[in-house]
């Protein structure tokens, strides 16, 4: 869970020299992938995450689903291994273990974790080359994209992230600096009504 906090945290890192960035990507790739995906105001998917850490055979395996929003947040539930919840809004980051609720950011700049969140796993990468050069491929109605962070702390931590789906991200693969790379695979993606949803 701090691993998600800490990829977050990044993303909203980067954003922060969206302004200052270029694209080295084919701008046209990105805009073909947007009118490929759904961008739905709400949607909700189960995710498998399997945490290969560099050095050990056996890999960490966790799994659960998400809710998002656009202009209301994310909700972040892991099952197994273990249970807890990650609650991410404008307003805070909350992290929820049991009866243990604990605030693990607050601050004006989680709107932008919000929309970068809702825009990756969503599918509309409009801003995508302002923070990331890319590569990718489109076959059919499937999509691959290769991302390369620009900003110099995330490149510390993280080499590249691979995203891939159709209509709505299916596998995001984060490769880290030190060896690890985490695979997230998400399942049963649909759109839902955002009415009525409370974060």
């Amino acid at each position: 869970m701090k691993k998600l906090f800490f990829w977050l945290s990044i993303l909203v890192a980067a954003w922060g020299y969206a302004s200052i960035a270029q694209a080295a990507g084919d701008a046209q790739l990105l805009s073909k992938i947007a009118n490929l995906a759904a961008k739905p105001e709400a949607m909700s998917a189960n995710f498998t995450q399997t945490k290969q850490i560099k050095g050990f055979r056996s890999p960490a395996v966790s799994s659960g689903n998400i809710i998002l929003a656009r202009q209301k947040g994310m909700l972040w539930r892991t099952l197994t291994p273990f249970q807890s919840v990650l609650k991410i809004t404008e307003t805070g980051i909350v992290e929820t273990q049991g009866n243990q609720v604990n605030q693990i950011a607050s601050g004006q700049g989680l709107k932008n974790v919000t929309k970068v969140m809702s825009s990756l796993l969503s599918g509309d990468f409009s801003d995508l080359q302002q923070y990331f050069s890319y590569t990718g491929s489109i076959q059919s109605k499937s999509w691959v994209l290769h991302l390369t962070p620009k900003d110099s702390q995330m490149s510390r931590k993280i080499s590249n992230i691979q995203l891939s789906g159709d209509s709505f991200v299916k596998r995001a693969v984060i490769y880290e600096t030190n060896g690890d790379v985490s695979t997230i695979v998400f399942t049963n993606t649909r759109a839902i009504s955002a009415n009525g949803l409370t974060f």
